[in-house]
């Protein structure tokens, strides 16, 4: 049927870009489905390709974050780019953006443009201290460690991601 023909054309253009992300990146296989399987449904309402999440979460493996726990941590770090409020809100708003700006900027060009966003905000501030407390404040201590390595390596995110792009299309 066309239905099923299309569900094993999805999950080859998955196993494809996996592969690819292996290939390029830090993580394995059975890294990658662990984390899939806890941030897969809140990527894609963000509006992440499977080749972008993988660059993500290859771009994580690369700050020591693996498997379920990257899963965990990248949900976690693109539900609160989607929705914060209050103090994080006001926190953000520090840096001269707002939710609706980031959030935009995630669902319109992609995780690499939101982190971009983000870090090109937070280097505004030569504090290191006052930059990595209000990331904290924003995300949590947790996620927001997770948070500073995907600023940190949002260079080597891109790149995977075009070098996943690139394998994927061959």
């Amino acid at each position: 049927t066309r239905d099923a023909d299309k569900d094993a054309e999805t999950m080859m253009n998955m196993a494809n870009a996996i592969a690819a992300g292996v290939k390029v990146g830090a993580a394995e296989i059975p890294q990658m489905s662990e984390a899939i399987l806890q941030v897969g449904a809140v990527s894609k309402e963000a509006g992440l390709n499977i080749n972008e999440l993988n660059a993500t979460l290859q771009a994580m493996a690369v700050g020591g974050k693996y498997g379920a726990e990257a899963g965990t941590v990248l949900r976690n770090i693109l539900t609160k780019m989607q929705g914060m409020a209050g103090e994080e809100a006001e926190e953000l708003s520090k840096y001269g953006l707002t939710v609706k700006q980031l959030s935009s900027t995630l669902q319109g060009q992609g995780i690499g443009a939101a982190l971009t966003l983000l870090k090109k905000s937070f280097d505004s501030n030569s504090n290191a201290a006052e930059r990595n407390a209000s990331i904290m404040k924003i995300i949590d201590k947790y996620n927001g460690a997770a948070l500073m390595g995907l600023l940190r390596n949002v260079d080597t995110l891109k790149m995977y991601q075009t070098e996943i792009d690139r394998v994927v299309a061959q």
